[in-house]
């Protein structure tokens, strides 16, 4: 019996041989069971445990992923197929190293955040840091501790909670106030009747209100109140109306409304 060449023939022999010899000359190996798929150097990658790919070098050593297009560098872009988290590490991963010389760029808009968490630990800063405060705005209401609050009303009462500064324990607590529109004029109270507020040039008793001074000059105008023994909050950073100017931001509103 006689077989007919054709031309159509050769050409699906001459892909097979290429598809052949590269498979061959990558050292591939396609399975199941987690059977590897292995370079040309020995490396392999596996994927014995559902839902996960292992790339594993040969000997000792790192393993690096780096992407190039046809004519060098490439962007590299991680992502997942709609919302999904991306996550770096686990609970096991020891230090995790930026080595670029340029920007670190994270968030495209004002909305995003950025949220360092630790168990415990120590965030270390070595070098420069630009950074937006979030403030928390507050129209009227109970202060925050440990918290740097904006105050978006023209008149309003501000109340430090009263076990903020009971005992020992306490001391380091702080509240800031910024007075978004300095035209306005409103009051920080302690609810603990026992505490006092001290400010520089003033003489607020036990129970008094402190008032901030409406001045249109005075645009910024803050405070920081900072318990520094029990019962006592002591103003540790503050606001003057204008520039060069001494006059106080501040004053003492008697005992509170």
């Amino acid at each position: 019996m006689q077989h007919r060449i054709t031309g159509r023939t050769l050409v699906v022999v001459a892909w097979a041989l290429v598809v052949a010899t590269l498979l061959m000359g990558a050292g591939s190996k396609k399975g199941g069971g987690g059977d590897p798929w292995s370079g040309a150097n020995g490396e392999t990658m596996t994927n014995s445990t559902d839902g996960t790919f292992l790339f594993k070098r040969d000997d000792a050593g790192t393993v690096t992923l780096t992407a190039a297009d046809d004519t060098g560098d490439a962007d590299l872009i991680i992502d997942t197929a709609g919302g999904g988290d991306i996550t770096i590490g686990s609970t096991d991963v020891g230090v995790i190293t930026f080595s670029n010389t340029s920007a670190i760029n994270m968030g495209t808009n004002n909305t995003n955040q950025v949220a360092v968490t630790t168990d415990g630990g120590v965030v270390n800063i070595d070098g420069y840091v630009q950074a937006k405060v979030k403030f928390t705005a507050l129209a009227s209401g109970t202060l925050t501790i440990n918290t740097v609050h904006l105050a978006t009303a023209s008149a309003a009462d501000y109340d430090i909670p009263s076990t903020a500064c009971d005992a020992n324990a306490d001391r380091g607590n702080w509240i800031t106030v910024i007075v978004e529109d300095a035209s306005s004029t409103i009051s920080i109270t302690v609810d603990d009747t026992d505490n006092v507020i001290i400010v520089p040039l003033l003489s607020l008793g036990a129970d008094d209100e402190l008032d901030s001074v409406s001045d249109a000059n005075g645009e910024g105008t803050h405070i920081t109140l900072t318990c520094m023994a029990v019962d006592q909050w002591y103003a540790t950073s503050m606001s003057y109306l204008g520039v060069g100017s001494m006059a106080m931001a501040w004053a003492d509103g008697g005992t509170a409304d």
